[in-house]
């Protein structure tokens, strides 16, 4: 069971980094499109203007720790019955579409930014 565990473990990387791949190649494969272009202002717009608020951080906590719990549990009943490699298998594939969709919206963020940086940039100069 400990082997089929750690060949899943070492299997998420590989899987995430193809995950990405492929997002980032169909994403860049609608480059000529006018609704990408839509798509990209939008989200930029939206990344630009979000912020977190202290009551959504404390909501943040105590779902966290309500979802670790609910693991904690079927991971301790999971192993009780042998079958813990059955969980394992299920979070680390979902932590790579995790990782997947937080590296998206990481480089999205990271595009908004550099866009306002270039328009304050242009913008300063000019006033």
């Amino acid at each position: 069971m400990m082997s089929s565990i750690t060949g899943l473990v070492r299997g998420v990387p590989q899987a995430g980094l193809n995950n990405i791949k492929a997002i980032f190649t169909t994403i860049f494969s609608y480059m000529g499109s006018w609704k990408f272009w839509v798509y990209i202002l939008i989200s930029t717009l939206l990344c630009l203007h979000m912020t977190l608020s202290g009551a959504d951080i404390k909501g943040a906590a105590s779902g966290i720790i309500f979802v670790l719990l609910i693991f904690l549990i079927l991971d301790v009943i999971l192993a009780l019955i042998g079958k813990l490699d059955l969980l394992t298998g299920w979070v680390l594939s979902f932590s790579g579409v995790l990782i997947t969709i937080f590296s998206l919206s990481i480089a999205i963020g990271l595009v908004a930014v550099l866009f306002s940086l270039i328009i304050r940039i242009l913008f300063r100069k000019v006033l």
